[in-house]
């Protein structure tokens, strides 16, 4: 592969990889390292290679990076579109199910994520760089939302299982049809809220490259409101490790709030993307 991309991101993903085989967490492709210049470099190289009809399966895995970045800007409506009108001539000379096809080799590859759910059975090709973007910018403030308003009730939570937490915030976490799509990922639901809130049992980089993990707080705290929700459900965390001493189910919220609630009901529909 031109440049030595492919050498470093195997390196990477199989240092990932290997790390995390205790754990079972998957890999991301969102999690590839590279600083944004490194980003805009590579993707320069595979505009030129498009451009020159290359073959692409010497650069397969740079695609799945690709993929990656442009479902992590997905705006919740036609990740194709953005896509195709981004990349030269794709459109005329590939077909998308090549993409998922590198996904799915990153995959086996590397214990890479994979999609599950009715949304990701019915867009069977868009799930798999959407939700190995982990948390695309449509849906972060309706996230640190939900957090924010479930956050009582996580506090005595966030010692299980990834995916118990993930069905819990699904069962009651409301929204965009996009949000409600995503809270069927059940297991990465769990694992990004684990990473957001603390956990007492697994650390953040067990889970999610820090520095991926904090390009995504930094994108969701640009928001004036889902800064003051994540740093709120946060400052309850920890205020019930505190009391609790490790056993978080005895911390409740007082009586003024209410637990039970659904979560956000006020938050945008997007319309259905194309898979």
């Amino acid at each position: 592969m031109s440049g030595g991309w492919g050498e470093r991101l195997d390196k990477h993903f199989e240092t990932l990889r290997t790390g995390r085989q205790g754990s079972g967490a998957p890999v991301f492709a969102l999690e590839h390292g590279l600083t944004p210049e490194e980003f805009r470099c590579l993707s320069d190289y595979l505009h030129t290679q498009s451009r020159n009809r290359a073959f692409f399966l010497p650069d397969w895995l740079a695609w799945v990076v690709y993929g990656a970045e442009l479902g992590y800007d997905f705006d919740g409506q036609d990740y194709w579109t953005n896509f195709e009108s981004q990349t030269p001539y794709w459109r005329h000379h590939y077909q998308r199910h090549w993409l998922r096809d590198a996904f799915k080799r990153f995959h086996r590859r590397y214990q890479g994520f994979v999609p599950r759910g009715a949304w990701a059975s019915q867009f069977s090709i868009i799930a798999w760089p959407i939700t190995h973007a982990i948390l695309p910018k449509d849906l972060q403030t309706q996230l640190a939302h939900t957090l924010y308003y479930l956050r009582f009730a996580l506090a005595g939570r966030l010692d299980e299982a990834p995916a118990a937490i993930g069905r819990y915030i699904g069962a009651r976490g409301e929204g965009s049809s996009r949000f409600r799509n995503f809270l069927q990922q059940e297991e990465m639901v769990g694992r990004i809220a684990t990473a957001l809130l603390g956990s007492p049992t697994v650390a953040p980089s067990d889970m999610i490259l820090p520095g991926t993990l904090a390009r995504i707080v930094d994108d969701l705290e640009k928001g004036q409101s889902a800064r003051a929700w994540l740093v709120d459900a946060r400052r309850v965390i920890a205020r019930a490790r505190i009391k609790g001493v490790g056993h978080y189910g005895n911390w409740s919220a007082p009586s003024s709030v209410d637990t039970n609630a659904d979560g956000p009901n006020n938050t945008p529909s997007a319309e259905r993307p194309h898979a």
